[in-house]
């Protein structure tokens, strides 16, 4: 409950449960991008996801890593997770 007294959710507290989130390809169906959501663990292992994302054709922006292929979200995902 707010100071307000209305109660309020919070939007991306689903997101925050998680590392990343991967964004629906409706959006752009050409790529597979995956929004890197806990802060704290990518901060920390920023060298290890740049060496992958050189190693996997991947391309790190900001909080954001954009995949080239459904196949490498799926490895993305398996060593992210």
């Amino acid at each position: 409950m707010s100071i307000t007294g209305i109660e309020s959710d919070d939007i991306f507290a689903d997101w925050k449960r998680h590392r990343f989130v991967m964004v629906d390809q409706e959006f752009d169906a050409e790529k597979i991008t995956a929004v890197l959501t806990d802060i704290r663990f990518w901060t920390d292992n920023y060298d290890l996801l740049r060496t992958w994302c050189a190693a996997h054709d991947c391309e790190l922006r900001g909080m954001t890593v954009e995949i080239p292929s459904q196949q490498t979200a799926t490895l993305f995902s398996l060593r992210w997770s």
